[in-house]
């Protein structure tokens, strides 16, 4: 298995771990069976990706199994945020057919935390997510992993997110105080729960902060339904 380097994106990085130990302990404790989580939002500008990967990469950070599953096989941001290399094989790549699961499983070298890309870009991604090879696979890497984490397209945009939704335990909605409107937000919730799934809770983010030294910052705050 591949082993990927990653590169850390954030600055202010204390601030923003506590915060995300905070939405760690709020995952944790939110039940027991809760393993497979789907993080969506509305818009493509709202941070979605950055808090999916470190969401997975603190709960790694207590000795759990972790995996980042990236199923935005539209305009995925991983390969381009956190690591170097290039043309990795992935999701889209498993299925449609042509790889196995351990062919597109990498391991990083943070402990604990596993990642499958989303592979390149196929011009069918909702109708690849809605085959019967997705739900076999979230089957199986259930029974290997404490927690998946399913990072998608922005549900305001496409549907890819609520196909995810439907086979995972629980969806967080990911809000952003500078782009999301109060009309796309309800309309996102509510195509949420159509899926039938747990909303888990909501993260608001960048949101402006006090910092030491009277500036203001962005961060990351998370609050329940």
């Amino acid at each position: 298995m591949k082993t990927l380097k990653i590169i850390n994106t954030f600055e202010n990085e204390y601030v923003l771990g506590e915060a995300f130990k905070a939405i760690r302990t709020n995952i944790m404790f939110s039940s027991h069976d809760t393993k497979v989580i789907t993080l969506t939002s509305c818009d493509a500008r709202d941070g979605k990706s950055a808090v999916s990967f470190e969401i997975a990469k603190s709960l790694s950070e207590v000795g759990r199994k972790v995996l980042y599953l990236d199923a935005d096989m539209r305009r995925s941001a991983f390969v381009i945020r956190h690591t170097t290399e290039k043309d990795l094989i992935g999701l889209s790549h498993f299925l449609s057919g042509q790889i196995e699961v351990s062919e597109m499983l990498y391991a990083t070298d943070i402990p604990g935390l596993y990642v499958i890309p989303s592979g390149v870009y196929p011009p069918n991604p909702a109708e690849l997510l809605s085959g019967p090879l997705f739900g076999n696979f979230i089957a199986e890497v259930r029974e290997k992993f404490d927690y998946i984490i399913i990072d998608t397209p922005p549900l305001g945009i496409v549907t890819d997110a609520a196909i995810c939704a439907a086979r995972s335990d629980g969806v967080i909605f990911l809000i952003s105080s500078e782009n999301t409107k109060i009309k796309q937000a309800r309309e996102v919730k509510r195509m949420l729960e159509k899926t039938g799934t747990k909303l888990i809770g909501c993260i608001l983010n960048k949101v402006k902060y006090k910092g030491k030294r009277s500036y203001y910052k962005k961060g990351y705050y998370r609050y329940g339904y």
